[in-house]
């Protein structure tokens, strides 16, 4: 179904289904690196691999997309819920994707330079960091990936969400 003749749909809504129907989306799903859980505008639920054998829901604001930069954070996708700080994914990384010193403050919004809550709080990231910074000229598969990037090494507690 064409979402561009839809009348009464939001032109952000629009874009949002057309970008997630792009190629690098699809070849995101079919290589198994997140999957599209549900959309009920303007929320938008993923599901993005952890390691080898696990998955982190993730729950995205997507309002006044792709002005603005999607806002996420961690999603229990079973009970609907905000996922538990303890339940985090740990990336080893310096810093952490999910900081406890940071996240919570930030609707748990994870540390990166293509998340709302980072961009708007570190707005030095779009000129320190342009290769991961949001901009207009983003889509959500920009998104998704540096998201997988960042959470492919991770690993999940022990009562994470496997596959």
């Amino acid at each position: 179904m064409s979402t561009a003749s839809e009348p009464g749909v939001d032109p952000n809504l629009r874009r949002l289904r057309r970008h997630l129907s792009a190629a690098d989306v699809e070849a995101g799903v079919d290589a198994g690196s997140w999957r599209v859980v549900n959309l009920t505008w303007p929320v938008l639920t993923v599901a993005i691999a952890v390691g080898e054998n696990a998955e982190l829901g993730m729950r995205l604001d997507v309002q006044d997309y792709p002005l603005q930069a999607p806002a996420g954070q961690p999603w229990n996708i079973v009970a609907d819920a905000p996922l538990p700080v303890a339940d985090w994914p740990i990336s080893g990384r310096s810093p952490e994707i999910f900081r406890p010193d940071w996240s919570p403050s930030n609707n748990n919004a994870p540390y990166l330079a293509c998340d709302r809550a980072g961009i708007t709080s570190h707005p030095n990231w779009a000129t320190e960091r342009p290769e991961r910074s949001w901009n207009a000229s983003r889509t959500i598969g920009f998104y998704l990936r540096e998201l997988h990037r960042e959470l492919s090494c991770a690993t999940m507690p022990q009562n994470g969400v496997a596959r």
